[in-house]
């Protein structure tokens, strides 16, 4: 509490005359700022937010501790495509999203491909929810050869068969589930399937062994 009181401060202090700060929630702080004119916004804003980062990033002394912080900045432009505060605020954290997921101290604006690209992350999350009750998930199965060409192995490859999207590749839907919390039921799911399914190859197969891919994420499963 006392390390958010001490960012305030400092926002406060270093955002320009006539702002709108405010606490939107968390460790997350809402501004609202005007431009100056004569330069491009983009440029405009990306230095405002430079300068702020660089006040918000240096020590911080609580207490007894020294404490540092990192800053991530979702921009929108306005009026740009935002109807109203709720569209706009929705904007940014868009853009917030990105900028977290591309590293401390970043700052990404927001653009209009990043909005239908939050859509379709949005629909997979709510879809991905489901998957496995509706049983929309395959393994697909690539062989592996020896020397001679035989079949010795053979390492599971999980799908997803959306019902309106289609079958999605694991490297969109897997950081979903690792981000929901859902990769702990997918993962249950695929080792009994190749379990279930490797019992089921013929009898010329019986030796071959089966790999299967988990998310680091499983390793701290208790089960």
């Amino acid at each position: 509490d006392m390390l958010l009181k001490a960012v305030a401060t400092r926002l406060l202090a270093a955002a320009p005359a006539g702002s709108l700060v405010a606490r939107h929630g968390g460790d997350e702080y809402a501004l609202h700022v005007g431009l100056p004119s004569g330069a491009a916004p983009a440029d405009a804003a990306r230095a405002i937010v430079r300068g702020m980062t660089a006040t918000l990033t240096a020590p911080y002394t609580i207490g007894a501790h020294d404490l540092a912080v990192g800053v991530s900045a979702g921009i929108a432009l306005l009026p740009g495509l935002a109807s109203d505060v709720d569209s706009a605020l929705r904007q940014v954290d868009v853009a917030l999203h990105r900028a977290k997921a591309s590293g401390r101290n970043t700052a990404v604006i927001f653009e209009q491909l990043m909005q239908a690209q939050a859509d379709r992350r949005l629909l997979l999350e709510k879809g991905l929810r489901l998957a496995l009750e509706r049983d929309e998930f395959e393994l697909h199965y690539q062989p592996q050869l020896d020397a001679h060409g035989r079949f010795v192995a053979a390492e599971a490859l999980l799908r997803w068969r959306h019902p309106q999207q289609g079958l999605i590749a694991p490297g969109e839907f897997i950081p979903i589930a690792e981000e929901t919390g859902l990769i702990h039921a997918i993962g249950r799911y695929v080792l009994h399937q190749a379990c279930v399914e490797r019992e089921s190859w013929a009898a010329a197969h019986a030796d071959a062994r089966v790999s299967i891919n988990v998310s680091p994420w499983h390793l701290f499963a208790q089960d």
